[in-house]
Formats: structure tokens, C-alpha cells, sequence
């Protein structure tokens, strides 16, 4: 029984990385302008959400410690704790002492997010 079952698992892998890799061609084929599949969409719009929720902490910590908020230089440098892959651009936009607007955009892709936050609200929107 076991040998049956992990061959059925190798070939449900296979499968998966089939059609990810076939979406993926889909959209090279089409000069990236092609609709991304909801699995792929899904996986960097939570990775960037979480970019921007760790931005929005250290730009908390940021305003706490030095009375407002910070570029992304010196939030980077001084109070971003996490690493952010290559594949993700990060812009800070509008920075007020009180308030900013963070961008995040997956590069390959062109997906964004974006936070808007100031006055203690923030709302994370993705395209």
C-alpha cells in the first residue's frame, strides 16, 4: 500500500507543478499582460500584505521613538526588522510627519498593494 501511495503523491505533485508552470508560460507567452491564476494572485497579494503590515509596525515604532514617521531609508536601516525579497519594490509615498502611503509591487507581475495610513487608521487596498 505504501509504495502505491507515495506514487500517487509524486504524480499529484507533478500535476500541481504542471499547471502552475503552464499559468506561468500563459503569461510570459502574453508579455506579462495575460491574468495571473487566482493561486499565483493570492500568494503575492498576502506575501505584500504582510510587507506592508511589518511597514506599518516599524513606522509605528518609527513615529513613537522620533515623533514621525520616517523615509524608507532610515525605516529600512533603523526600524524594519524583516528582510524583503527582491522580487517586491517598496516605495513610501506622500511621508508627512503624521501620515504616508506605502506602496508595495511585485515586480514580475505588476501587482501592487498599497497602505494608506495616518490619524492611527490604516487600510491596505491590492489591485
Amino acid at each position: 500500500m505504501k509504495q502505491g501511495g507515495g506514487t500517487r503523491a509524486w504524480w499529484l505533485v507533478v500535476a500541481a507543478l504542471t499547471i502552475a508552470s503552464a499559468g506561468c508560460r500563459a503569461e510570459d507567452s502574453e508579455g506579462g499582460g495575460g491574468e495571473l491564476p487566482a493561486i499565483i494572485r493570492t500568494r503575492f497579494t498576502t506575501e505584500m500584505k504582510s510587507i506592508l503590515r511589518d511597514i506599518r509596525l516599524a513606522e509605528d515604532i518609527a513615529r513613537v521613538e522620533t515623533g514621525s514617521y520616517v523615509d524608507w531609508a532610515k525605516l529600512r536601516g533603523s526600524f524594519l526588522s524583516r528582510s524583503i525579497p527582491d522580487t517586491y519594490e517598496v516605495r513610501l509615498i506622500d511621508l508627512t510627519s503624521g501620515s504616508y502611503r506605502a506602496e508595495v509591487t511585485h515586480a514580475r507581475t505588476g501587482l501592487t498593494c498599497q497602505l494608506t495610513a495616518g490619524s492611527g487608521s490604516a487600510s491596505a487596498v491590492c489591485d
